[in-house]
């Protein structure tokens, strides 16, 4: 059984007195454990379908089944706040950490939504060390280079040991080396058994994929 499952998604938002598709009929599968590139022109609508699939916001029509179950329409916000914060992990360009705590603080954030928050502290600090800042616990992000802050942001999105990781261009903010750090890190986790999806304008990187997924204008092409 597929793990993320989308038939004929489409996604409209109101522009004025017109309606603008940013999916249009996009049906799509992802396998446990695939990593899945998605490429395209900007307003090809790669931020939208990176939205539906973490569950921060709904298709206009079509549906969308997530390890099986319904995740589309018929959940309330609560019910997908509990699925995505159990299956989802989710790392950005621009980081999207909290400014006011430190390190560990971030990291264990998903760790607040979850059912089981038995030994978080351990496990927060047991992969800070893997993503080797175990000696940044205390700092505050304003404090890391951009590289470190991706790698708190990887600690984060795997705090909850999700089955999927959405990386929406994880390595556009970092220079070369910190991007291929990165990189070793989140393949790292693949080959763990995590599913991976990465948007990305980067061809070598979409190299590193099993599969590209190209969008254009709402569209698989």
């Amino acid at each position: 059984m597929s793990l993320i499952t989308l038939n004929h998604i489409t996604k409209s938002f109101a522009v004025g007195e017109s309606q603008f598709r940013a999916l249009d009929n996009v049906s799509l599968s992802v396998e446990p454990g695939e990593f899945v590139a998605i490429m395209g022109p900007s307003g090809s609508g790669k931020s939208t379908l990176m939205n539906i699939i973490g569950l921060l916001d709904r298709p206009s029509s079509g549906e969308y089944r997530l390890d099986g179950r319904p995740a589309s329409t018929t959940m309330s916000d609560r019910q997908q706040a509990r699925l995505r914060s159990e299956f989802i992990g989710f790392i950005f360009q621009n980081f999207n950490l909290l400014p006011n705590v430190d390190v560990l603080a971030n990291v264990l954030l998903p760790a607040m939504y979850s059912r089981d928050q038995r030994d978080s502290k351990q496990r927060a600090e047991r992969l800070l060390q893997e993503v080797g800042l175990g000696h940044r616990l205390r700092y505050q992000p304003n404090k890391l280079s951009g590289g470190e802050k991706q790698r708190v942001a990887i600690a984060r999105a795997l705090m909850n040991n999700p089955k999927v990781i959405l990386a929406d261009e994880p390595t556009g903010n970092l220079d070369s080396k910190s991007g291929q750090e990165v990189m070793k890190l989140l393949t790292a986790q693949r080959h763990r058994g995590t599913t991976l999806l990465l948007v990305t304008h980067n061809h070598d990187l979409a190299r590193l994929a099993d599969r590209v997924i190209q969008l254009m204008d709402g569209r698989i092409v």
